[in-house]
């Protein structure tokens, strides 16, 4: 197997144990706020802090990533993925709740170039079936959390779920370093400001 299919099916992996970190302790952050006593505008902030780093951050991401290595970013958002599962069951308070969120749409942030990278590894007029099959990797890791979690909160509380989600996003960093990026087939033509601000509007 070349180095390109073997990244391309390591990355698919990744990607099913980031979004399994993502999503594996999701249902449990509000009836957990709940059980901490906080105010109905807190659960807001903690709930907002995941979309409010993303709007600050996956425009810059997408940029940098396209004239850098997508596979920093890749690895950095599995390991802030395990981290915002971990803060939150160290810190197991309103405010780690805050902190974790927050982190964790640091970590959703890096879907980007995630998908840049994957659709790489194809040709060109197979863009569409590399998309599907990232796709496919993203809903696979949510089905998988949803049902793993459910069963293992059952049996052992809450708490476990976020250390499932923990130990999904650190496998997936340990899993990342593994990828090989060919920065030629990656390398688009840069972006003008032109074309940003048309973009924008």
């Amino acid at each position: 197997m070349d180095s390109a299919k073997m990244s391309r099916g390591i990355l698919f992996v990744v990607t099913v144990a980031f979004w399994f970190a993502q999503y594996a302790y999701t249902p449990f952050v509000n009836p957990q706020l709940i059980v901490f006593g906080v105010t109905a505008s807190f659960m807001g902030f903690v709930g907002g802090a995941y979309g409010f780093t993303q709007f600050v951050l996956r425009i810059p991401v997408g940029i940098t990533a396209d004239k850098w290595q997508k596979k920093f970013f890749i690895s950095a958002g599995a390991l802030c993925a395990g981290l915002a599962a971990l803060c939150m069951l160290v810190f197991h308070n309103p405010f780690g709740f805050l902190l974790g969120r927050a982190l964790g749409g640091v970590a959703a942030s890096s879907w980007v170039p995630c998908t840049v990278l994957y659709t790489s590894y194809h040709k060109p007029e197979h863009a569409t079936r590399s998309i599907a099959m990232i796709n496919l990797a993203s809903q696979a890791g949510r089905l998988v959390s949803f049902l793993s979690a459910g069963l293992a909160v059952a049996s052992f509380g809450p708490e476990f779920a976020f250390l499932l989600s923990a130990i999904g996003g650190f496998l997936a960093f340990g899993l990342s370093l593994f990828i090989r990026e060919d920065k030629a087939a990656t390398t688009r033509k840069p972006v003008t400001f032109r074309e940003r601000l048309a973009v924008g509007t």
